[in-house]
């Protein structure tokens, strides 16, 4: 599996627009989630320094529902999408798994809280979401075959959904949100 993703910057204004454009287009509603992602590296390696990642996500669906999936994501192919190879799977108890991973001497490095309203159709995935700390975002995400040609096909899919959505005040963000807060964290310890 292939994610590709673009990731902007908005304002309550666009959140609005955003989610008027996915009923317009005949996209599903997925709902609306509380999401804890735990980001873990191995102590003998950063693999963060690497552009890798090993995250631990637990989402909370309204209404008192858990799910817990471990996420590894390869290094990224693209600075102007988020271009990465993933490999995801359930996990039954993720605090569990969490213990687990810390008694392998894994190293927990940053928390990631956020509220979440997804839209589905097809392959592509609208996401508005409220990042602690970090603000309002939309995600336009793709998942494609692992090959080029998939990956041409998601960015023109995903470029084609953000100019129809029309929004002109957001700011495309290169970054992740675990790289976004790290950043944040960094900065705030220097004042």
């Amino acid at each position: 599996m292939r994610e590709v993703e673009r990731k902007l910057r908005v304002g309550t204004a666009e959140q609005a627009h955003i989610v008027d454009f996915c009923m317009r287009e005949g996209f599903t509603a997925l709902g609306e989630t509380s999401q804890t992602d735990l980001y873990f590296t191995p102590s003998n390696r950063n693999i963060y320094e690497e552009d890798m990642a090993l995250r631990l996500r637990t989402d909370r669906i309204f209404g008192g529902k858990e799910e817990s999936t471990i996420t590894f994501k390869g290094k990224g192919r693209d600075d102007s999408f988020h271009d990465r190879t993933e490999i995801e799977t359930g996990v039954e108890d993720g605090n569990a798994f969490a213990g687990i991973l810390r008694s392998l001497a894994f190293q927990e490095v940053l928390t990631v809280r956020k509220k979440r309203r997804s839209y589905t159709k097809g392959p592509a995935t609208v996401s508005l979401d409220e990042v602690e700390g970090l603000g309002f975002f939309v995600e336009v995400e793709y998942v494609a075959e692992d090959t080029e040609a998939g990956k041409e096909q998601a960015v023109s899919v995903i470029n084609g959904l953000i100019e129809k959505m029309d929004m002109e005040s957001a700011v495309n963000e290169p970054k992740n949100y675990l790289q976004l807060l790290a950043a944040k964290k960094i900065a705030e310890g220097r004042e």
